[in-house]
């Protein structure tokens, strides 16, 4: 979802800038964009560890709903890329089964994705219904479960590191987009493309 069908990327980097801000922990845009993908409680304590920093499970529970709350304040109206709902509808009504699998909570998803857009989706898997999310292969292993194919069967889409790393783990075909971050932080995908254009015309036209 973020990064590839909503442009929502620098709505998350911005939440978690001011949660870390409250510690004195600087982080780079590209540091959480290459983290995209992961579960939020993940991030936290990997942040805040490198600075001698343990959050209790009380503690870590509150910061999460913090950034839940800034990013849902980010993200009131949500906006897709180019091309995103023309892609996800033109693949719906060739009647490919469709999957959306973020590391965001449920709570993120619902604030950031088109209510018109949800029933288009066969199964959805959230950070929050997963036990190890990206990098870790469950929650495309899950995905595929839900649909009812095998990996063979089945592309994904994607935008950072971790989850292209979740998606080859899963056996996965994976193709990268160069939303987020630039092609070296992509190479381990088996297609990188510009955009969802380009994931349409691969994906829908015969002669793509």
């Amino acid at each position: 979802m973020d990064g590839v069908i909503t442009d929502s990327m620098p709505h998350h980097y911005e939440a978690w800038r001011r949660i870390f801000a409250t510690f004195d922990i600087p982080v780079t845009r590209e540091e959480i964009f290459a983290r995209e993908g992961e579960k939020g409680e993940v991030t936290v304590r990997a942040v805040l560890a490198r600075h001698g920093i343990h959050p209790t499970e009380q503690e870590l529970g509150e910061l999460l709903r913090e950034k839940e709350e800034l990013f849902r304040s980010f993200a009131s109206v949500p906006r897709l890329f180019p091309g995103a709902e023309e892609c996800v509808r033109a693949l719906y009504d060739l009647g490919k089964k469709l999957a959306l699998v973020t590391g965001t909570s449920s709570a993120e998803l619902r604030s950031n994705l088109p209510r018109t857009l949800l029933p288009l989706f066969h199964a959805i898997v959230s950070g929050d219904m997963v036990t190890r999310g990206k990098p870790e292969p469950e929650p495309y292993v899950t995905a595929l479960g839900r649909l009812g194919v095998g990996p063979s069967e089945a592309v994904v889409v994607e935008n950072a590191p971790y989850g292209i790393r979740s998606a080859k783990a899963a056996g996965l075909y994976c193709i990268a987009l160069t939303t987020s971050l630039p092609p070296p932080f992509l190479a381990e995908a088996d297609l990188i493309l510009e955009d969802m254009h380009a994931v349409r015309k691969v994906l829908c036209e015969p002669s793509g």
